[in-house]
């Protein structure tokens, strides 16, 4: 569109020395999805004030010396000529630039589709009701102010190949839409106020541990508080591809990068298992159908009304995806 961008430009503080120190680009107003930008710099001036020369790689573009670059060099130059000309109409030309390059943001169905294809089938196979689950133990009064620890598990629909465990990639169609595979037994461990009765129910709340940690990071000491002291049902589930368990996956990644896929395709697996916990702790037939959820006569102690999200560190950062 020609439209200019604010940015905010810098040098790296964090560098030491002139080799390490890098210009640092920042945009002051989000990039539009599925959008395509063209950056261009001109007029660097060094310590002195002397202009800095462009590097001979961009000028073999920019001054369109053909005839002398590789040929991978050469075929790109009709795509250089078009932003160069972008830029020309924009009012920038070619003589004062220092490096100019095109980059296309990711569209909002390349960056999510996935994972809302994955949602929306995961949620239409519940027709309306709540994840099926078991409560395999609860311990009493574990802590002052908190009348049960409650662990157990619950069933999400799979849609990692295999079983699912870490270092199994997203399950596709032909058509790369995810694809059920089965099923997945995922954890649950849960906190439940003192204060918890029928007539006040604590209010639920799904929590999103922190790097390559587990659910059992919900007992402790500033979620208990938020237990003890205000009144919240805490849960956490693993958020498998980022988990403690994938720690040997990530290491594999390292030396050998083509493996990388698996970490995301295995979290958001874990986000899905996550929108299920919340499913749990938000509908009627969920937790709160269960007598560990429940008071001595049988009357719900989770309000089903309303559905809060915590989350610390990696916790914080996969949970915007989660919400």
């Amino acid at each position: 569109t020609g439209e200019r961008y604010p940015l905010f430009v810098e040098l790296d503080a964090g560098g030491t020395t002139a080799a390490d120190r890098l210009v640092l680009i920042r945009p002051a107003v989000d990039w539009k999805a599925g959008h395509r930008y063209v950056v261009a710099l001109r007029n660097l001036k060094d310590a002195t004030g002397a202009t800095i020369p462009a590097p001979g790689s961009f000028v073999q573009y920019r001054d369109g010396d053909s005839g002398v670059a590789a040929p991978k060099v050469e075929a790109r130059r009709p795509h250089f000529e078009q932003l160069l000309d972008e830029l020309g109409a924009a009012g920038i030309g070619r003589g004062d630039l220092y490096l100019a390059w095109d980059f296309t943001v990711a569209s909002t169905r390349n960056t999510t589709g996935r994972l809302i294809s994955m949602r929306d089938q995961a949620l239409a196979s519940l027709d309306g009701g709540a994840p099926s689950f078991q409560v395999v133990a609860v311990q009493a009064n574990p802590q002052t102010g908190i009348v049960r620890r409650i662990d157990g598990t619950f069933q999400v629909p799979l849609f990692l190949t295999g079983d699912g465990s870490p270092g199994n990639p997203m399950s596709t169609a032909a058509d790369g839409t995810p694809k059920r595979n089965g099923t997945y037994t995922a954890r649950f461990t849960c906190f439940v106020p003192s204060s918890a009765t029928a007539a006040a129910p604590a209010r639920p709340v799904v929590y999103g541990h922190g790097l390559f940690g587990d659910r059992g990071e919900v007992g402790s000491g500033g979620q208990t508080a938020m237990v003890r002291e205000h009144g919240f049902l805490y849960c956490a589930t693993d958020w498998i591809g980022m988990a403690e368990e994938d720690i040997s996956n990530a290491a594999a990644i390292i030396s050998d990068v083509s493996k990388f896929r698996s970490l995301p395709d295995r979290s958001q697996q874990g986000i899905l298992d996550t929108i299920f916990l919340g499913r749990l702790l938000h509908h009627p037939q969920g937790f709160a159908s269960d007598p560990a959820f429940q008071d001595g006569s049988g009357h719900p102690i989770v309000d089903t009304d309303h559905l809060f999200y915590d989350g610390n560190s990696q916790g914080g950062i996969i949970g915007g995806a989660y919400l």
